[in-house]
């Protein structure tokens, strides 16, 4: 019998709100038959001890004070703050880097913009990451080189709603990519229908997301 292929989940907080218990319910049910899910946290929150409750081993990756900081919201996204924040972050992407081999994981999910930033370099190795964005990106250079780097690299983009889908496919062409952007409804429906499905760069075209079976 296969082992089960682990999956690790990065949350960009360990506090709990809605993103949070989104990401506990997707983790929490997966097929323990194919798939043994991990969650890592950055910094310090109830998030560490509930995902245990329902299965899903946590672990904390402590973040510098400025990273913690950092936000593309207000008057914190700003290209100085957020490119201090960032450079501060390098020894908080080791640790992430460390953790995911460590485990053995098969696939990375990043459940924010935080934590996309930090799986960006991942995304560029051998380990498939997969980003759930659940915000609208406003339209400037960082959001832009986000888009980008989801198109050059990262394996699939999951909105959360079809909102944030079409959102970010209106950024695409401003970021000079055609990717297209599967929603987290479309993926929970085609599980109740007992079809597990993937998003995977397919033969559409470099960076394309699309559903595939």
């Amino acid at each position: 019998m296969t082992a089960p292929r682990r999956i690790l989940y990065l949350s960009p907080t360990a506090q709990l709100g809605g993103a949070e218990y989104s990401l506990l319910d997707l983790a929490a049910g997966l097929d323990r038959r194919r798939y043994e899910p991990q969650l890592l946290c950055l910094g310090e929150g109830p998030l560490l001890a509930e995902a245990p409750r329902r299965g899903v081993a946590s672990e904390l990756v402590r973040v510098p004070a400025a990273f913690a900081r950092t936000s593309l919201r207000g008057a914190r996204s700003a290209s100085v703050p957020l490119l201090a924040g960032v450079l501060r972050a390098a020894p908080t992407v080791v640790a992430v880097r460390r953790a995911a081999r460590r485990s053995g994981a098969a696939l990375l999910h990043s459940n924010g913009t935080k934590t996309h930033v930090l799986s960006a370099p991942l995304a560029f190795g051998a380990l498939p990451v997969v980003w759930h964005v659940r915000d609208f990106l406003r339209d400037r250079p960082v959001e832009r080189l986000l888009v980008r780097v989801a198109n050059a690299a990262v394996e699939a983009v999951i909105a959360n709603s079809s909102a944030v889908a079409a959102h970010l496919e209106r950024r695409a062409p401003a970021a000079g990519s055609s990717t297209r952007f599967p929603t987290a409804s479309t993926w929970r429906a085609s599980r109740r229908r007992g079809r597990e499905r993937t998003c995977t760069r397919r033969s559409a075209g470099p960076g394309r997301c699309a559903w595939s079976g």
